[in-house]
C-alpha cells in the first residue's frame, strides 16, 4: 500500500486509495488542528485507509521528533548505543563475528550534540562504553554531522547505506569493523521496541 500524496483535480489531496482530504481539512492538519478525511473513500477502502493513517501518524512523529530538543536526541542516541553494546556482548552471533579480531575501538561523534564516546573491545572480547573518546586513537570512527540523524539512526529510521552515501553518516578507519558494528546496531534497532511519542 502506497501513501504517496496525490493532488486531486478538484479541491483536495489524497494518500493511497482511501484517504482523501479537502484543501481546507488538510490545511487544518498542517497547522496542528484536527480534521477528518472524506468519508465515502475512507469507508470504501478501510484497510488501505487505516494503513495510510498509520503511516501519516508515523511520519508526523518523526517530523515532530526532528524539531525536538537536543537533550531528547542525546538520550535516544545514548539508549541506542547501550542496546547495541548489549547485543555486542551477549548475542551469539557477535562472538562469531568478532572472533579473533583482538582489542578494537570505535570512536563515535555527533557534531550537533557535542558528543563523543569510545566503544572499546578488551582482550576478553567484552565491549565497554567510555564517556569521552576525544583523546583516543581508535581503529574506526563513526560520525554524525547532525544530531537528528544520530537519533533517527538509533531508532532505526535512517537507512545506513543511503546515509553514508549522502554524508549524513561519515565513516573512517577500519570499515569492516564499522560494518560489523552496524549489523548489530541494526539488529538491536529491529528487535528492541522503538521509543514513541
Amino acid at each position: 500500500g502506497s501513501v504517496r500524496p496525490q493532488l486531486l483535480p478538484v479541491d483536495g489531496i489524497g494518500f493511497g486509495t482511501g484517504l482523501f482530504f479537502s484543501d481546507s481539512a488538510f490545511k487544518r492538519i498542517l497547522t496542528g488542528s484536527v480534521a477528518f478525511p472524506k468519508l465515502v473513500p475512507f469507508l470504501g477502502h478501510p484497510t488501505a485507509s487505516a494503513l495510510a493513517v498509520r503511516m501519516l501518524l508515523l511520519a508526523g512523529r518523526i517530523q515532530g521528533f526532528r524539531r525536538g530538543d537536543l537533550t531528547e536526541a542525546r538520550a535516544i542516541f545514548r539508549g541506542g548505543l547501550e542496546a547495541t553494546l548489549a547485543y555486542l556482548n551477549h548475542h551469539p552471533l557477535s562472538k562469531v563475528a568478532f572472533n579473533g579480531c583482538g582489542p578494537s575501538s570505535i570512536l563515535i561523534r555527533v557534531a550537533g550534540l557535542n558528543f563523543s564516546c569510545l566503544l572499546l573491545q578488551d582482550s576478553q572480547e567484552v565491549w565497554k562504553y567510555l564517556e569521552d573518546g576525544s583523546d583516543a586513537k581508535p581503529d574506526a570512527v563513526l560520525s554524525f554531522p547532525m544530531a537528528e540523524d544520530a537519533s533517527l539512526s538509533a531508532m532505526g529510521f535512517l537507512d545506513p547505506w543511503l546515509a553514508v552515501g549522502s554524508g549524513r553518516i561519515v565513516l573512517s578507519g577500519e570499515v569492516p569493523l564499522l560494518d560489523k558494528f552496524g549489523y548489530f546496531a541494526r539488529l538491536a534497532s529491529r528487535e528492541i521496541p522503538r521509543p514513541s511519542r
